[in-house]
């Protein structure tokens, strides 16, 4: 289930949008908003499921327990997802879990609530959770309640916890209030740049969401892609900006002298609604007449690429 808007469901059940059970799940690029269930799972409720959420913007849903999300028996992989402003009556702002394990990267959890405990999640009867490259900020109660704590690293966790890269400071988003958790980027125009930008713990390009690598998304206003180390927290899609099937190379600069700093992406803009499997790629590097072929460069190479809808960013120098 993909690119669709599941808005103002309502049931006395679980999931007011989506209530999956023994099953296998592969959910991306929903936006859930303002979904009311009376029992667990505001927005989604999973019971004897396992697979995957990718890119996913949960908003303003609310239930008993889990505001947003309530997973049985239900293991799963929740990758750049946004969770923000969900609210449990009881436990769980955010998720609640029982008997399952999720392992969460490069997700942002703001402001969720509960009228017990766990504003983020509350697991009941499972080893830890282990979350990586996420923010977690401005909850109210306990962050998380359970037999068993989380495993956090290189993650941004208002107050403070005990882990490999952690962070505890502001993490400077555009405008929260407005929706809008972009982190503020000197070069997108804003007065400071966020501390969780390159605060990751391995490159952005090796950070994947589905098809498609956060280097390919972006964290800033400007639409810029996130180079570098992976930046923490929730990645929005690129909006695309090509019309014409061809390729554009960006390098910021065309003569170098040893010791500069070089870089290279190539950018492959696909107009259609087709998706190319197996296109060989070429990329060619000339130094003083002779040829290296990317992404060895060696005499001869060439990239297998697949090509989706829209922009494809590779990246030959990083």
């Amino acid at each position: 289930l993909s690119h669709l808007a599941l808005k103002n469901g309502f049931t006395e059940d679980n999931g007011a949008a989506l209530f999956s059970f023994f099953s296998q799940v592969d959910l991306n690029h929903l936006v859930l908003r303002d979904n009311y269930a009376l029992d667990h799972g505001g927005a989604l409720a999973f019971d004897h499921a396992s697979g995957s959420l990718t890119s996913i913007e949960m908003m303003n849903n609310s239930g008993y327990n889990g505001g947003a999300c309530n997973f049985l028996h239900s293991p799963m992989e929740v990758t750049n997802c946004l969770i923000a402003k969900n609210t449990a009556l009881n436990n769980g702002g955010a998720f609640f879990t029982e008997y399952s394990k999720l392992a969460i990267r490069n997700c942002t959890f703001y402001q969720n609530s509960c009228h017990e405990d766990g504003s983020v999640i509350c697991s009941e009867w499972q080893q830890s959770n282990v979350i990586t490259n996420s923010i977690i900020w401005n909850h109210d109660a306990y962050l998380f309640r359970g037999l068993t704590s989380p495993i956090i690293s290189y993650s941004n966790v208002e107050g403070g916890y005990h882990g490999a890269g952690n962070l505890n400071v502001k993490p400077d988003f555009v405008n929260p209030g407005e929706d809008l958790y972009y982190l503020k980027h000197r070069d997108s125009g804003q007065d400071s740049d966020s501390p969780c930008i390159n605060a990751g713990n391995m490159a952005a390009s090796d950070c994947m969401a589905g098809n498609k690598s956060l280097y390919q998304m972006t964290s800033y206003t400007s639409n810029l892609p996130d180079t570098g180390i992976v930046d923490l927290g929730y990645h929005y899609r690129r909006h695309s900006l090509c019309d014409t099937l061809g390729c554009e190379i960006s390098m910021p600069a065309t003569t170098f002298k040893p010791g500069d700093d070089c870089s290279c992406t190539v950018t492959v803009c696909n107009p259609s609604n087709l998706t190319f499997h197996d296109i060989p790629l070429f990329i060619v590097l000339e130094a003083y007449g002779d040829l290296f072929f990317a992404p060895r460069f060696i005499p001869f190479d060439y990239y297998l690429t697949l090509i989706p809808p829209g922009e494809t960013v590779i990246p030959v120098l990083d």
